[in-house]
């Protein structure tokens, strides 16, 4: 997130305006605002704020009514269940404004912010936690969120863009052959769209450690909970699984293979985790950075057995032996 130190207070005034709006529509108290970030710095779709209460106002953008639906959804559907996450405090749409939640603060800090000092046992722990309450979180009904194929900013409306994107940066690959190229893109636009279009269950789609909050327990951490929903989709599982390994674990095979153990809770892996898993990755935003990171490292000739193993290893995605 953009930290509103980097913008002077006129810059952040009109934002502030909008809060104030959105908090007075609440009926709720925000003297001191902080502008964490706005639609119109960097990657966010939406504005962010802190405010004086503890409390955080999230305003949605131009183009983000339905992530505003989706989020509202999914966190009235889980408040109280297996799945901790922040409380709505308030939520509406000021008039001839953009949409609004306040929500409550998370307690304790980011997986980001915390991971690399906590002890290994407890990482261990935590690793075990989170694939519990994602797989609560896969467990709900997907029958409550309605299909967002069509709707603007919804993540079944960028996924084929990024799935575009994607084929058209694997073919301007310096030194790959078209027999390489075809090969990923076929791949993309049958495999990767065949996953897409599942309905198994509601997949968060961004868990990354950011969006994960652990607290200390007495002398143990533990998992607090996950935030931003907004992106959420009914598809499949795998949308999940393959975002936690790079950017919750950082590729730490056992935390993988604890996490693993308990989102399929002593089942046996698919088969095509792994695979499934890749398929997931090359439909989205992610996937030019870990390319271009495979490609130097690719054994002979690039393909996608080659990529699946190098990214989703069997020993830590394959059937559990």
């Amino acid at each position: 997130m953009s930290d509103s130190t980097s913008y002077s207070m006129s810059d952040d005034a009109p934002w502030i305006e909008l809060c104030h709006a959105a908090c007075l529509d609440a009926g709720v108290l925000c003297d001191g605002v902080r502008v964490l970030t706005t639609w119109d710095r960097g990657y966010s779709w939406n504005a962010i704020y802190e405010i004086d209460s503890g409390h955080f106002v999230k305003l949605y953008g131009p183009r983000s009514m339905t992530l505003y639906r989706m989020e509202r959804t999914l966190l009235e559907m889980v408040a109280g269940g297996a799945v901790s996450a922040p409380r709505i405090v308030a939520a509406g749409k000021p008039s001839e404004a953009r949409p609004y939640l306040i929500l409550t603060q998370m307690a304790g800090e980011t997986a980001e912010h915390a991971w690399d000092r906590i002890p290994r046992r407890d990482q261990l722990g935590v690793a075990r936690e989170l694939g519990a309450a994602v797989a609560a979180l896969h467990a709900t009904d997907p029958g409550v969120l309605a299909d967002t194929r069509a709707l603007p900013g919804s993540r079944r409306e960028t996924a084929p863009m990024n799935m575009a994107k994607n084929c058209e940066h694997i073919e301007a690959t310096e030194g790959l052959s078209a027999a390489e190229a075809d090969e990923f893109t076929a791949f993309i636009r049958d495999e990767g769209a065949a996953l897409l279009a599942e309905t198994t269950c509601i997949v968060h789609c961004e868990l990354t450690n950011n969006h994960i909050y652990l607290r200390q327990d007495g002398d143990r951490w533990r998992l607090s909970g996950l935030i931003d929903f907004a992106d959420a989709m009914v598809s499949a599982p795998e949308f999940d699984v393959a975002w936690i390994w790079p950017w919750t674990f950082s590729r730490d095979a056992e935390a993988m293979r604890a996490c693993l153990d308990a989102l399929h809770d002593g089942r046996p892996r698919p088969d095509d985790l792994a695979r499934r898993c890749l398929a997931a990755t090359l439909c989205s935003y992610s996937a030019e950075g870990l390319w271009d990171e495979y490609i130097p490292r690719r054994r002979g000739q690039a393909s996608v057995a080659d990529m699946t193993e190098w990214l989703f290893p069997a020993a830590t995605f394959g059937p559990r032996v």
